[in-house]
């Protein structure tokens, strides 16, 4: 066999085998996460978000939840499975938020408060995650009070003025499927090791519906034996469910191209008339970060850039993204 192709073998090989081999931490897991273009001396766009994570233990079977992921086509009825909850909200604004009237060529002010569920499922070497989301835009996000709360706490922050603006109350829904495929790369007999991450996801609803293509890879000694570091998403609640190890860190990476179909907060109510702008069909989102893990704890922060998502943005739309999760 050529060497090439032999490294390769190995490497896959290597991934099915050392994930088939840490069947032990069996735990629960809960996570927050603060998301906030603070961090990259922002104001604009997608402004905040906040979120509580839960995943439960790793079980065989799940009833209801598995006969209702049996739906999807591709769904693996095999593997180790667990049940994620989670809640948030999202803050969406203009470029300036000191105008009382945003210009109407200017991203639509919105909130999005949120409840997900989903099972995750481990299969070998693949994860495949399918989730639902439940929430409110609107005034009834509750998005208006909460920045300005927050804007009240900053010295020489400006107020935001536009909320007057925002998008109409709607209730929203959104499915997604996500398959992701992971393989590890040793280096010799050391405990550094890297590991490569493909995977695609397609969300379908009134508040979001696309389809993404990425590619992750972490670096690091002792890495965990789960799919990678957290995870974000556009509308729906951060992945971040780790598995427990004796500790270490790593550097991690992830590259995301999308095809956007529909976008709430860019596209406007689907059942009354609101502020809308042209959105952008392609868009792509580069995350870098480092997270410090211990035998039952992980933090995390992550630099996200975002490119244009609507035809009039001026500026790209980093954020910064601070996480702590704890198995117990």
């Amino acid at each position: 066999m050529p060497r090439t192709r032999k490294r390769l073998a190995l490497l896959w090989i290597g991934g099915v085998v050392a994930i088939g081999a840490t069947g032990a931490a069996q735990a629960d897991s809960l996570a927050f996460t603060f998301e906030n273009d603070i961090f990259a001396g922002r104001d604009q766009y997608y402004t905040a978000g906040y979120s509580a994570t839960w995943y439960g233990r790793r079980r065989d079977g799940y009833g209801r939840a598995d006969y209702a992921a049996a739906f999807l086509p591709l769904f693996p009825t095999g593997g180790s499975r667990r049940l994620m909850g989670g809640a948030g909200q999202k803050l969406f604004t203009p470029g300036d938020i000191t105008l009382e009237e945003p210009p109407e060529d200017d991203r639509p002010y919105a909130g999005w408060l949120y409840l997900t569920a989903a099972l995750v499922v481990e299969s070998g070497w693949r994860q495949s995650t399918a989730s639902w989301t439940l929430g409110a835009v609107g005034p009834s996000a509750g998005g208006h009070s909460l920045q300005r709360s927050i804007h009240n706490r900053l010295e020489n922050s400006d107020q935001p003025q536009g909320w007057e603006t925002q998008l109409g109350d709607e209730l929203g829904v959104t499915v997604r499927y996500t398959d992701r495929y992971r393989a590890r790369l040793h280096f010799g007999r050391s405990a550094w090791a890297m590991d490569l991450i493909p995977g695609w996801s397609l969300w379908a609803g009134n508040v979001y519906t696309a389809a993404e293509a990425e590619f992750s890879l972490r670096f690091g000694p002792n890495l965990p034996m789960d799919h990678g570091g957290p995870i974000f998403h556009p509308v729906t609640a951060p992945e971040t469910y780790f598995k427990p190890n004796r500790g270490g860190w790593y550097v991690h990476a992830r590259a995301v191209r999308r095809l956007v179909g529909y976008n709430i907060f860019l596209d406007g109510n689907t059942v009354r008339d609101s502020r809308s702008v042209e959105r952008e069909r392609y868009v792509n989102q580069v995350y870098v970060g480092i997270a410090f893990h211990w035998e039952r704890m992980r933090i995390s922060y992550t630099h996200s850039t975002l490119t244009r998502e609507f035809k009039t943005q001026e500026h790209r739309d980093p954020y910064g993204a601070l996480q702590a999760a704890w198995a117990f």
